[in-house]
């Protein structure tokens, strides 16, 4: 299975993360726009397991074009990040994924993940700054791993990243952006 490594920190000033991540050779990839819809099941409560189950859509600027994806995030594996198992798929029709989910009980939450995502990149580390509709601006860092040694030379990079734009770990936050959505009411 593969294993998303994560840390997710406010930001001030996304500028200055910008120019910061720059200098340190990250490269700029695209901006999108994402829209998130979680599914959740009385019987079978995905957010007490803390889990998560999500369709996503995705618009690239390039033509307007849009991707979705199904994406199933297993618990988080430590206490400092946001490093979980991960499984995602492209899907092509929406609305007949969403009736699947709701067949099997799956029921979408009533708030939406609305952001806009800009994408830096250096060797297999992305960093994404995230503008999120009702939260603010974070920045995302994530690469992919498999097993509990990437896991922890993952993180580790991802401490050298943010302690060299001037933050720290105890200023990031392990809460996704519904579950802070939720908390703001």
């Amino acid at each position: 299975m593969a294993l998303e490594i994560e840390i997710k920190l406010p930001i001030e000033s996304p500028e200055a993360v910008k120019e910061g991540l720059r200098t340190m050779g990250f490269s700029p990839e695209e901006t999108w726009t994402q829209e998130d819809t979680y599914f959740n099941s009385k019987e079978f409560d995905l957010r007490r397991q803390d889990k998560a189950l999500r369709l996503r859509e995705e618009v690239h600027p390039a033509g307007g074009r849009k991707m979705y994806t199904l994406n199933y995030k297993g618990p988080k594996l430590d206490a400092i990040s946001m490093s979980r198992t991960e499984l995602e798929m492209e899907i092509t029709d929406p609305k007949t994924m969403e009736d699947i989910l709701r067949g099997l009980g799956y029921d979408p939450v009533d708030i939406r993940v609305k952001k806009e995502r800009t994408s830096f990149r250096r060797g297999s580390l992305t960093a994404a700054l995230d503008q999120v509709e009702g939260l603010g601006t974070f920045l995302e860092l994530e690469r992919m791993g498999t097993d509990e040694e990437d896991r922890e030379k993952g993180t580790e990079k991802m401490e050298q990243v943010i302690t060299e734009l001037g933050y720290s770990m105890a200023d990031t936050v392990r809460t996704s952006y519904l579950t802070q959505l939720e908390q703001k009411g």
